[in-house]
């Protein structure tokens, strides 16, 4: 008979490890779902301060989280991704947050409209035009650099109901010390003209005036030609001004 020798601290340290491998996986993945769980809750929590975010469905996977359900509005969406992002673990979000169908795009113009000439910032020295179509917007104009307007104009349109998506094109103006200086003289001039006074301390003047380069551009409307052709003729009289590009509009 053949005999076997059998080196016990061998045996005892493979059944040692056979008997703790499983467990040790086990435990890997516990702290891994627990890692997620308290992932998932972490985004819960950054959502319930809003109450257009609160029931917003949530699953976390690894880095990646998913938003799912219904916000009222593109910037409940906006924020609801900004805020999942901010939260320790998540590098990715995928959404599927949908927003109410509104087939109006004249109705939700005229909000986007009134959204802009609300903002406390717009001023005769911004100018902002825009196009709507199926709920898409697309954003244009220049603005000055006193603050950041665009992303502040972006934030006031993507709250308006229906507005399924911006394109801000705003683009602000190069800072200028002679601009400036235009801005201050152009004002002074055309508030103590008799067709333009009215408008003196007004914020939202119907007529904008774009100051770029030294070069001005007029947007708006103003009553009647011959308060068209006025200002367009006080603007270019100022000295440093190289030209005048009228683009204003009469109401009769």
């Amino acid at each position: 008979m053949r005999t076997c020798w059998i080196n016990v601290g061998t045996v005892g340290a493979l059944l040692l490890l056979a008997s703790t491998a499983k467990p040790a996986i086990a435990t890997q993945a516990t702290q891994a779902t627990q890692a997620t769980q308290a992932t998932q809750r972490a985004v819960e929590e950054s959502l319930r301060d809003d109450r257009d975010l609160r029931r917003i469905e949530v699953s976390v996977r690894g880095v990646e989280v998913t938003l799912a359900g219904t916000v009222p509005t593109l910037w409940a969406k906006t924020e609801a991704i900004r805020l999942a992002l901010e939260v320790d673990g998540i590098s990715l979000v995928t959404t599927e947050l949908e927003l109410p169908t509104v087939n109006d795009d004249m109705g939700i113009a005229l909000n986007v409209s009134e959204a802009i000439q609300r903002y406390v910032h717009y001023t005769m020295w911004d100018y902002v035009d825009g196009l709507i179509n199926r709920g898409v917007v697309t954003l244009t104009g220049r603005v000055v650099v006193d603050r950041n307007k665009p992303d502040e104009i972006f934030e006031r349109v993507a709250k308006v109901p229906g507005v399924r998506e911006i394109r801000n094109e705003i683009r602000q103006m190069t800072p200028s010390r002679t601009d400036e200086q235009l801005r201050l003289t152009i004002a002074n001039r055309l508030f103590f003209s008799d067709h333009f006074e009215r408008y003196a301390g007004v914020r939202d003047s119907p007529f904008h005036i774009i100051v770029e380069r030294s070069v001005i551009t007029l947007y708006g409307w103003v009553q009647s030609n011959i308060e068209r052709l006025e200002m367009q003729r006080i603007c270019a009289q100022v000295e440093g001004v190289l030209r005048v590009e009228n683009e204003l509009q009469t109401l009769k």
